[in-house]
């Protein structure tokens, strides 16, 4: 019996195991430094990264790392400020950039879809695009194990980094820079109101049995490989809407890990 698979699955595939890589470690790190809203915010500022783009005749994916990477710098200088906190800041950023996005759309010749902006189509990735998608998420992920270890220290207990000499500022601009780049790739392939999904929801089921940030980070890769393989093999066979259904697979994983951890306390 022959198994067929079509190159758009294996390009999907490919594209979200690599991403699901990068993704877990960084989405482990947001839940240590308790910045959940970090993914949304990034993300809402795709469209307007999106809309610039094609203002501008240029692929899509600029625009979503432009506009992503000047939102980080923005609210990293921004959170030096004293008189609101970083949320607020978070919360402006997220809806002024989206606002943006949607009138800069509504200004167009040819405007956007946005069902397509937001929900993204994994199965829709070109060969030319996957050459883009692959060697910048592993450049991402060659990065964060380098810094691995700095980046954890500032992740987990700042006034420690300051005190061990640890150039604090600079390293929370590295990170916001390559959360950033993430969020902008993967907006680009699941859309822009799941990839928060992708990025917490396997980072959270790996805090519930992991006793060391590596194996967290470890875990959180894992368990987002897995999501997107089940997500896609569902796609495929159920004939559904691939990237929701990877979101789906990570939350029934979530659900499963917390029920597993409920029944070895009572045990």
């Amino acid at each position: 019996m022959n198994f067929w698979i079509p190159s758009f699955m294996i390009n999907a595939l490919i594209a979200g195991l690599v991403i699901a890589c990068v993704a877990g470690p960084l989405g482990a790190m947001v839940i240590w430094r308790r910045l959940s809203f970090l993914g949304d915010a990034l993300s809402h500022a795709t469209l307007l990264g999106v809309a610039l783009a094609a203002l501008c005749k240029l692929p899509s994916i600029w625009g979503m790392l432009c506009v992503t990477v000047g939102m980080s710098c923005v609210l990293v200088i921004s959170s030096k400020q004293q008189n609101l906190s970083r949320d607020t800041w978070l919360a402006i950023l997220a809806h002024s950039t989206l606002g943006l996005g949607l009138v800069l759309n509504a200004l167009l010749q040819e405007r956007l879809s946005i069902i397509n902006i937001l929900f993204g189509d994994i199965l829709a990735i070109s060969t030319q695009e996957l050459a883009f998608i692959v060697p910048s998420s592993l450049a991402l992920g060659l990065l964060l194990i380098l810094l691995w270890r700095r980046l954890v220290m500032i992740a987990v207990n700042r006034d420690l980094a300051i005190l061990s000499g640890a150039n604090v500022d600079r390293l929370e601009l590295v990170l916001m820079l390559i959360f950033a780049a993430c969020v902008a790739i993967a907006s680009y392939v699941i859309g822009a109101m799941l990839v928060t999904a992708l990025l917490l929801i396997p980072a959270a089921t790996a805090h519930t049995g992991a006793k060391t940030p590596e194996r967290m980070a470890l875990l959180a890769s894992f368990y987002g490989g897995v999501s997107v393989l089940f997500g896609l093999g569902g796609s495929w066979i159920y004939d559904l809407p691939a990237a929701p259904s990877i979101v789906v697979a990570s939350v029934m994983m979530f659900a499963l890990s917390q029920i597993v951890s409920r029944l070895q306390r009572r045990a």
